[in-house]
């Protein structure tokens, strides 16, 4: 079978795709910019791929 696929990485993030908030010191970034980017990439493949 294949089937569409995407990969999108989300650096430090465990399994609830949760970053650790030392990690976002350093960049200057929130959880919330970082679900916003998530949400994002899967808009992408979702427009991409329907």
């Amino acid at each position: 079978m294949k089937a569409p696929n995407f990969l999108h990485v989300v650096v430090g993030g465990d399994h609830s795709l949760r970053v650790p908030k030392r990690q976002f010191q350093a960049s200057g970034q929130t959880q919330d910019d970082m679900d916003n980017r998530i949400f994002g990439a899967i808009a992408e493949f979702v427009d991409n791929y329907s």
